[in-house]
């Protein structure tokens, strides 16, 4: 992969990942409260962090045994599979919308 597609790519990436942070915050303020919100937060971004870490260094060690990235694309594509159903029961609709008329 030449070098001005691997920063698009990540450029994409990164923005991603920037939309995502609000909307976590939305959905911790919601469920715990405003009180809780900055240490609940700071937790949910420091688990982000970790799991990129490990997540790129295992890719690496993936690489390494396997010779290619096909094994660890999968399994990258099965944990966001079952990150994406852990996250179905999820109630984060707002009280407004939940209450009958």
């Amino acid at each position: 992969m030449s070098m001005p597609i691997a920063h698009r790519r990540r450029a994409v990436l990164v923005v991603a990942a920037a939309a995502v942070m609000p909307l976590t915050s939305g959905v911790i303020a919601r469920m715990f409260g405003i009180r809780s919100l900055g240490t609940l937060f700071g937790f949910a971004f420091l688990s982000h962090q970790i799991g990129s870490f490990f997540g790129a260094w295992l890719g690496g060690v993936v690489y390494d045994r396997a010779g290619s990235y096909t094994v660890a694309r999968a399994i990258a594509g099965i944990l966001g599979l079952l990150a994406a159903l852990m996250r179905l029961p999820v109630d984060d609709v707002p009280e407004e919308i939940c209450q009958p008329a």
